[in-house]
């Protein structure tokens, strides 16, 4: 059996808003000089601070916004949360507030919604050619989606208690279960959701909440609390990677919170998307976009951010897809939850 490491060093469910909204407002938590004397920490965890140095000498490229979508009028977009590319370039919305898909082209232009049961609150957990999963954190369900229309179902063994993230795989769904009181359990399910494996819980539980993610044939635990990534691959022993060239503004908060300075984590990275040997990284930085790009060794490579960079204080990005194209450039698409929601398609060369 494996299991998830335990040391300190990824959100889909039905608590995960629940848990996001905390996290936001603690990274935008401030007060004026004349009420507050909380002196904000500035120390770095040595890793850290040598991220901090690498990733001064990373340069930053730029996205070209090529599409936008923010629904229409009789299919409004409600709460995009997940996105998912199709093998023809098009592109799936998961709305889990209207708790339906929304299906969209490269440019944005409306292609069609497919409503889900209520309170399924839809997560796209993968694909296979033109066929695309939905993991119905509310339901407990695996949704099979063949030509916007629902074709199966699959009935998870999953805790309505705990947050809840899910990835199919060739024959295998991948679920993992976090909460605070079990730890992080993974189950690997065969295509009718009977259980095949069962890792050991691992702690502590915030260290192994966010999504999980395939990169090729390696199975990616993320974590939404911590530059690293634990990886499951074919024939090996797991493992953990770190971001080396991760910088974020809350990384002395999230030092601050491991020595016990501070009650809460705080939120680091939103998602992250894979493309050949790429890992594209969403840097929760509430304001604007900044996409990280890393290798396999886990090395920072570049810095994307939009070429017509303005910033809005309610800006929260919520999750990440990214295409090759033929040409070599990529197309990479974020959700946004605030201050409007929509989805933006850039071209990144």
């Amino acid at each position: 059996a494996f299991s998830l490491p335990d040391s300190p060093s990824t959100l889909v469910g039905a608590r995960s808003r629940s848990l996001w909204l905390p996290m936001v407002f603690l990274l935008l938590s401030g007060c004026f000089p004349s009420s507050c004397r909380y002196t904000e920490p500035r120390a770095l965890l040595p890793a850290d601070s040598l991220s901090r140095a690498y990733a001064a000498g990373i340069p930053e490229d730029s996205l070209y916004e090529i599409g936008a979508f923010s629904g229409t009028d009789g299919h409004p977009l409600k709460h995009p949360r997940t996105l998912q590319f199709m093998t023809d370039g098009s592109l799936l919305v998961g709305d889990t507030e209207r708790h339906s898909l929304f299906h969209i082209d490269p440019g944005g232009r409306f292609l069609g919604e497919l409503p889900l049961p209520d309170g399924s609150f839809p997560y796209l957990a993968g694909g296979r050619g033109d066929t695309a999963f939905v993991f119905g954190a509310g339901t407990g369900r695996i949704y099979t989606v063949y030509a916007d229309t629902v074709v199966r179902e699959i009935e998870l063994p999953t805790d309505p208690s705990a947050l809840q993230f899910a990835v199919w795989h060739g024959d295998v769904v991948f679920l993992k279960q976090v909460s605070e009181t079990g730890g992080a359990v993974l189950l690997s399910l065969d295509s009718h959701g009977r259980e095949r494996h069962l890792t050991a819980p691992a702690r502590p539980w915030w260290r192994h909440a966010g999504g999980l993610r395939m990169w090729g044939d390696t199975l990616v635990s993320l974590s939404g609390y911590r530059p690293v990534l634990d990886r499951f691959r074919p024939g090996m022993p797991p493992d953990t990677l770190a971001l080396t060239g991760f910088d974020s503004p809350m990384l002395a908060r999230s030092r601050a919170f491991m020595l016990g300075h501070v009650d809460e984590p705080p939120l680091l990275v939103a998602s992250a998307a894979a493309s050949g040997e790429e890992l594209f990284v969403l840097n929760l930085r509430p304001g604007w976009l900044r996409v990280d790009v890393y290798g396999a060794d886990g090395r920072l490579r570049r810095v994307l951010s939009p070429n017509s960079r303005s910033m809005h204080y309610r800006f929260l990005p919520q999750d990440i897809a990214v295409r090759s194209r033929p040409d070599g450039s990529v197309l990479v698409a974020v959700a946004a939850s605030s201050p409007r929601p929509g989805v933006r398609i850039y071209r990144a060369e």
